[in-house]
């Protein structure tokens, strides 16, 4: 899969994810990361819109680990 598929909006908060929730971070690798209209999961997939990108690193990585975690849990 080429590297235009995944989210450039989320990248930053799940590499700060891997350093401060391992745990978190390696489920984040089961999960497709997109740019979207809005941030939402669906499935195995994770759509981060332009809202996302104006919160702080701690938030995007709170937001992004609370989806990563619906994926794992398959909560929809």
């Amino acid at each position: 899969m080429s590297l235009e598929h995944h989210s450039t909006r989320a990248g930053a908060a799940l590499r700060a994810l891997a350093e401060a929730d391992p745990a978190i971070a390696a489920l984040s690798l089961w999960c497709n990361h997109r740019d979207g209209a809005q941030t939402a999961t669906s499935g195995e997939t994770i759509t981060y819109g332009p809202a996302f990108e104006a919160l702080p690193l701690h938030e995007q990585m709170g937001l992004a680990a609370h989806h990563v975690l619906h994926v794992a849990l398959r909560h929809s």
